[in-house]
Order: C-alpha cells, then sequence, then structure tokens
C-alpha cells in the first residue's frame, strides 16, 4: 500500500471511532447527564449533579386528587386561639409524602408555602399547626407554620382549608362554615367521620362531628390530633 492509500486508511478508522465514541457521550441529548454543568433538557426542575447513574430528566413526583386527605380541624380553642390552632392530614397512599414545597391557601387571603421537609408517612398523619412550642399546650403539632398574618390563621367559624401540591394541583380542601351543615363548639375539633375519608366526602358537612375523643391540651380541649378520628 503506498503512504497516500495508508493516510486514507488511518483517516477513515479515525473517523469511525469519533462517530462511535459520539454515539456514547452521556452529555449528548437525551443521554443522563454525568456533568454537574450539563442539562440535557429545559426542564427547570432538572436535579444535574455527577453521578452518573442518575437519571437527571426525570420530573418530580406528581400528585393526584386525594393524595392527601384533610381529617380534622382544630379552629376554636377554649380562650385564646394564639398558637393554638392546627389542622390534620392522612396519607391514604402507599409511598410517604414530603410537604416540602405544598402550600396551604384559603379562598380569600391567607397563603402559606411550606418550604422545609415535613414528612407524611403511608397511611398515617401529620398535624399542621401555629406553633410547635408549649404556648400550644402540649398539642402534638408536627409543623409550626406560625401565628397570625404571618401563618396560616383558621376562622372561628366560617373558612377554607387549600392543600396545594408543587405542581399547582387541588390536592384537597374544606370549607367549613360553622352556621350551616359544619359543626362548631369552642373547644372541641371538628372531626371526620373515619367511613368519609376521602376527598369528595370531606366537602360536606354531614360527615363531621364534634370530636368525642379525649382532652389534648392542658385546657382539656378535646380532638384527636395525630390518631385516628373516633365514629361520629
Amino acid at each position: 500500500m503506498d503512504i497516500a492509500g495508508h493516510v486514507s486508511s488511518r483517516i477513515a478508522t479515525l473517523l469511525v471511532l469519533l462517530v462511535l465514541a459520539m454515539a456514547c457521550d452521556d452529555n449528548s441529548p437525551p443521554d443522563d447527564d454525568d456533568s454537574a454543568t450539563d442539562d440535557d433538557d429545559s426542564a427547570a426542575a432538572d436535579d444535574d449533579d455527577t453521578t452518573a447513574a442518575d437519571d437527571d430528566d426525570s420530573a418530580p413526583p406528581q400528585f393526584l386528587q386525594g393524595a392527601l386527605i384533610i381529617t380534622e380541624i382544630f379552629n376554636n380553642p377554649q380562650g385564646t386561639d394564639e398558637g393554638r390552632e392546627w389542622f390534620e392530614v392522612f396519607n391514604p397512599g402507599v409511598e410517604d409524602i414530603d410537604l416540602m414545597g405544598w402550600t396551604l391557601e384559603d379562598f380569600h387571603t391567607n397563603h402559606y408555602s411550606i418550604s422545609e421537609s415535613v414528612l407524611v408517612p403511608s397511611g398515617d398523619y401529620a398535624v399542621l399547626g401555629e406553633s410547635t412550642e408549649k404556648i400550644n399546650l402540649g398539642t402534638p403539632v408536627d409543623f409550626g407554620y406560625g401565628l397570625d398574618g404571618n401563618g396560616f390563621p383558621l376562622g372561628n367559624n366560617t373558612d377554607e382549608i387549600v392543600l396545594l401540591s408543587p405542581a399547582g394541583l387541588v390536592v384537597d380542601s374544606v370549607a367549613y362554615d360553622g352556621v350551616g351543615t359544619f359543626p362548631s363548639a369552642e373547644g372541641q375539633s371538628l372531626s371526620l367521620s373515619p367511613e368519609a375519608t376521602h376527598h369528595f366526602a370531606n366537602d360536606m358537612g354531614w360527615n363531621w362531628c364534634l370530636s368525642g375523643a379525649g382532652p389534648f391540651t392542658t385546657e382539656g380541649d378535646l380532638g384527636s390530633p395525630g390518631l385516628p378520628n373516633p365514629d361520629c
């Protein structure tokens, strides 16, 4: 083989190797990312890191309506309300749910974004309230969202609780009226009947009753925060 033929053969071999290398390059779309600065798609929520086996193109968890269910509301404590209001959510699913990135709203002015990890275990409850401190008189609150305008105050008679997933989906909501079909009394929680543990059923006031559970504070308030509700 003459020199020209030898050079041509070498060039052809190098081109083949280059094509094969490009086909195996993890830095090219839509391959998984193996570089901290690499972003294979346009999703802002990508978790691009240095783990080669990590599928950084996967979307964050998506939640359906009813992924969490509001099951108990303590909106009207005996005496002062400050630091003592709370509500309870239940996770009926098979996976734990972290509330980081979720939002609490009502239909009017209140809006609160949860910016830290709050775990709701599968088949279990979490209590979200104004305070985790002594001011709540012993209530087992898992996450404190703060007082008054800085938190998520609950109206004594009429108000709403809306749970929004990080994607903005209304996962559950309850609009209690206190002067209509929903019960109302000072010092007793609104308790959802266990048979109505569903995101449609808890819209209906007749599926709620005043809690008959034992006292959970030193003031004698009645309710079952973090525990299954008694029958209505």
